[in-house]
């Protein structure tokens, strides 16, 4: 069984950092570094570290001693492109004379806001004027996007995260760290994985500290442990899917002309991932409820997307959206402004909601005993058990009671539907009533309102249970409307 690992930093400004000697706690090893990435890369031995940089870094000076640019007052728009790649390169610099296994880090420039000072000059950094859009929604985006990114290439069958916060700043720890474990739930359920979590800090570097003397001990310690398992993340993202109604993953400056915005969205396949999107509510409503029946349906109905192809592309242009930006000058100070910001709110939905659809087909993929009849899922009751499995939320045990009752204790409408199968092999069976249209006898009977379904036994006496076809668009509209409440609740709205 393969075995893979990565690291996950969050950094401020390297270049003002001091050595310091770097121990984990129950180690007796120490690795004497100005990060304690160090000591990590060695005690951990992983097969990459992505460490994310703020871009604000181009107005250090120090930049330029390891091949980058330093932001100059004369600016221009077109510019700022090669200034990020020239802090990339010289971040990788940085790595080559400070680090040891220098060749397993991946550097990630991100956005930041604030207002900086060099050589008597001011240059200040801000996201898109007119849009709500917070420094830790665009930060958490990139690492969201490149944690997955790099999650989907290990190839695994068990993978470690380590999250390093001891150098973050300001907002960037709590970013990263609601990033990183949104991603490894969307990995766990997109790839059905078990995912295990850990996050490292140290204790802080003693002020006072001056020239060349003795570093200082720092004992790196773990803050939290976590095993992500694919049952227990597919019900969290359901919640993460309810975030957001109407999904925009990215956010636009008043001032970007209309023809690239048309440009971006194309190139990123957003109005196909708010298509999808969309579709994904009855499927999230029926993990969230443990309906069986109902998940494998609409599992079936949804395409298999290719999140790792839409991943791919936001990676891909993520230093290019990073480079739309409007520079404004005054007499002492320099304004960047963000033309195109991501929203992490909006793309944890979307992402999702692939990883949601992506359970459901394979579990499909993994139900052998189901049949497909023009569209109809036909399934026994001992498949509908076997999937109540991977529906483990509040409501399991409803339905596992539920499927029981079918073969124990039916109620006498379905009794009776279950007698004339008896009699009538290899018939579908349904009531004469009209389709279950209340939605609190939908979530009661796990999807499974007698109404709403047919019923029939095969030549070894086995119950099949499959949706009505007359039944079926509306059993859709309540089962994904048995969410709205939850969705309410979760966006923050009065209820």
């Amino acid at each position: 069984m393969s075995k893979r690992s990565i690291i996950v930093a969050t950094w401020g400004n390297p270049f003002e950092w001091r050595k310091a000697s770097y121990r984990l706690t129950g180690s007796e090893k120490k690795v004497e570094s100005v990060t304690s990435l160090s000591l990590l890369m060695e005690e951990l031995s992983p097969d990459l570290a992505v460490v994310f940089i703020p871009e604000t870094l181009v107005c250090v000076s120090k930049v330029e001693e390891y091949g980058g640019k330093v932001i100059s007052p004369e600016l221009k728009g077109d510019e700022y492109g090669e200034l990020i790649s020239g802090l990339r390169r010289s971040m990788n610099g940085f790595f080559e004379d400070n680090m040891l296994k220098k060749e397993k880090i991946k550097v990630v420039i991100v956005p930041n806001v604030g207002e900086y000072g060099r050589d008597g000059m001011r240059f200040r950094w801000r996201l898109p004027a007119g849009e709500r859009i917070s420094p830790d929604s665009a930060y958490a985006s990139y690492v969201l996007i490149s944690t997955i990114s790099e999650l989907m290439r290990l190839r695994a069958e068990e993978i470690s995260v380590y999250l390093d916060t001891t150098h973050g700043i300001n907002f960037m720890p709590l970013a990263a760290y609601r990033a990183v474990i949104a991603a490894l739930r969307m990995i766990s359920v997109f790839y059905g994985l078990k995912i295990d979590f850990e996050q490292y800090n140290s204790t802080p570097y003693p002020r006072g500290i001056k020239g060349e003397g003795e570093p200082p001990d720092l004992e790196v310690f773990s803050v939290k442990k976590e095993r992500i398992t694919p049952v227990k993340a597919a019900q969290r993202l359901v919640y993460s899917y309810l975030s957001r109604d109407d999904v925009k993953p990215m956010r636009f400056a008043t001032g970007l002309n209309r023809e690239k915005i048309v440009e971006i969205k194309e190139k990123l396949r957003l109005e196909r991932a708010q298509e999808i999107h969309g579709r994904a509510g009855p499927l999230a409503s029926s993990i969230h409820y443990s309906m069986p029946l109902a998940f494998l349906q609409f599992s079936e109905e949804m395409d298999k997307e290719e999140m790792e192809g839409i991943i791919d592309e936001m990676e891909e242009h993520m230093n290019e959206l990073l480079s739309y930006i409007n520079v404004k000058k005054e007499e002492k100070r320099v304004s960047i402004e963000h033309m195109v910001a991501l929203s992490y709110e909006d793309l944890k939905s979307l992402f999702s909601a692939l990883s949601l659809i992506s359970y459901g087909r394979n579990c499909v993929e993994l139900m052998k005993n189901i049949r497909i009849d023009e569209g109809l899922v036909e399934a026994p009751l001992s498949t509908l058990e076997r999937t109540v499995k991977y529906l483990q939320g509040p409501l399991a045990e409803v339905a596992e009671n539920e499927i029981s009752s079918f073969r124990k204790r039916p109620i006498s409408e379905l009794s009776n539907m279950i007698e004339k199968a008896k009699e009538r092999r290899e018939e579908w069976i349904s009531s004469e009533s009209q389709c279950e249209d209340v939605r609190r006898i939908m979530i009661a009977h796990a999807g499974l309102a007698f109404r709403s379904i047919e019923v029939m036994l095969d030549e070894f006496g086995e119950i099949w249970v499959r949706y009505r076809r007359d039944c079926l668009e509306r059993t859709r509209e309540i089962i994904k409307g048995a969410l709205e409440n939850t969705r309410r609740m979760v966006m923050g709205e009065e209820w």
